[in-house]
């Protein structure tokens, strides 16, 4: 893993259906393992163990640290930061197997990623948080559409949510969101706190097979990296560089 990221975002797109080795679980936090250790599932246990894991490999890659020197904190609202020289910010999501996390130096980054599934309470969730116009450009779809594009619409707009730091605070009907496939921006202009119209990157990503997701930042012309990978690669290459 290289450093520095300053030019751009990495989005790094994360297999998680590996066993954790015992002594990557050792990295982890007691309130961590407290938390794994409430999932019924052995399933949903394994995943939170790797998503813990998989977030530290790839923040210590851009601090050139070990992973168990990797700090997380979690914000109000549940939202990790990382503690520690050198450390970049990041966004985080996952959803099943996989989970995608983006790097920067320069912005704040949101990250959103679902798999694709039937959601048969989506017409209730687009009434409930979508903006007037989406809803109507959601009905004017053809009715197979629906449920793909409603998907698009609500990665995009968690994406745009968790950058602005507030996540499900800031309302998701005070603004539009394009399903342009790439290069779109947000319709209605999110303002800063002087009111003026701020510029925003809102990029659909391709994280894997079955899956959509979406990264948005305050900032317009930034590139963007996609690193597919799984827990094991992203372990070898990680703890081989640091060690």
């Amino acid at each position: 893993m290289r450093r520095p990221i300053s030019e751009g975002i990495d989005v790094w797109s994360i297999r998680l259906d590996q066993p954790s080795h015992p002594l990557t679980i050792g990295w982890l936090e007691p309130d961590e393992l407290a938390r794994a250790a409430r999932f019924r599932r052995p399933l949903d246990r394994d995943r939170f163990l790797a998503r813990r894991i998989a977030l530290r490999l790839v923040l210590a890659g851009y601090g050139r640290i070990h992973p168990r020197e990797v700090q997380l904190v979690e914000q109000p609202g549940g939202r990790p930061v990382a503690v520690g020289p050198g450390l970049p910010r990041f966004s985080t999501s996952h959803s099943d197997g996989l989970a995608v996390v983006a790097i920067s130096d320069l912005v704040a980054v949101g990250v959103d990623v679902e798999a694709v599934r039937a959601h048969d309470d989506w017409p209730a969730v687009a009434d409930r948080f979508f903006s007037a116009a989406e809803r109507v450009e959601l009905q004017a779809r053809p009715s197979e559409d629906r449920p793909s594009a409603f998907l698009r619409w609500w990665t995009r707009k968690e994406a745009v949510v968790k950058a602005l730091g507030r996540g499900l605070a800031h309302p998701l009907d005070s603004f539009d969101v394009s399903l342009a496939p790439s290069g779109s921006s947000l319709l209605r202009a999110i303002r800063d706190p002087q009111g003026h119209a701020s510029e925003w990157t809102l990029e659909a990503l391709r994280p894997s097979h079955g899956y959509v997701a979406a990264l948005a930042a305050p900032a317009r012309g930034l590139p963007i990296r996609e690193r597919p990978t799984t827990l094991r690669a992203l372990l070898a290459l990680v703890v081989g560089a640091v060690d």
